[in-house]
């Protein structure tokens, strides 16, 4: 492999893991991107269910590069010294509907109006699951009826579009699935609580020149999304 790099800098294998939720929502645009630009590249997305808590797949060479969703601060996360760890996208949860619901038409959404509407959520014990429990806390209502919880986001825009539902979802995932999936975001805030998804590497491996230069592409295509200190 390493004589192929030296052959062909612009050809060979990437293996990126990541949960199956940040490679059906956050992912592909990137990855597509990428692949057009260098077409001798083989891609392999390799899942790594979350919460991602060591560096296995680095450092048994089954991943070149991990993306992973962090609920505390890049400074605060838990993958221990030898991790490089590169803040992406700061997230927010959003709620969202189909096109064709009718909320997609109000211009002004009060939570309370959204309490008796049935809701499709992540699992329990997720960030964006306890976003929306803490917002109808945070103004003395219920929870509101669940309909649905499943983590895949295909699943989860399969009901919006047959059904009168209200989806909560990452601010990345809503930004690359909208237009796909006919979504509309809801004028509402839900939380002020953010998430993060992050680049992990190791800090004492020199990454491959095909690794090194996804980490520079995936670099520029977010660079738009993250929004200057202080805003937001």
């Amino acid at each position: 492999m390493d004589i192929d790099f030296i052959s062909d800098p612009a050809s060979g294998e990437l293996r990126i893991g990541c949960s199956e939720a940040i490679a059906v929502g956050f992912l592909p645009p990137i990855l597509l991107n990428f692949s057009q630009r260098y077409p001798r590249v083989s891609l392999s997305v390799i899942e790594v269910p979350p919460p991602v808590r060591n560096l296995t797949a680095l450092y048994e060479r089954t991943c070149d590069i991990i993306l992973v969703r962090l609920e505390t601060s890049v400074s605060d996360h838990p993958l221990g010294d030898d991790a490089n760890v590169e803040e992406l996208v700061e997230d927010r949860i959003v709620a969202a509907v189909n096109k064709a619901s009718r909320w997609a038409r109000r211009r002004k959404i009060e939570l309370a109006d959204l309490a008796d509407t049935p809701w499709i959520l992540t699992m329990k014990n997720t960030f964006n699951h306890a976003c929306v429990m803490e917002a109808f806390q945070s103004q003395g209502l219920a929870m509101p009826p669940i309909i649905l919880m499943s983590q895949l986001l295909p699943l989860r825009a399969y009901f919006l579009a047959h059904g009168d539902y209200i989806a909560t979802f990452a601010t990345s995932i809503l930004r690359f699935n909208a237009e796909l999936y006919d979504l509309k975001k809801l004028p509402i805030r839900l939380s002020d609580r953010r998430s993060i998804i992050a680049m992990v590497t190791l800090k004492n491996r020199t990454l491959n020149p095909i690794a090194e230069r996804f980490t520079e592409h995936i670099r520029e295509f977010t660079k738009s999304m993250r929004a200057p200190r202080g805003r937001g």
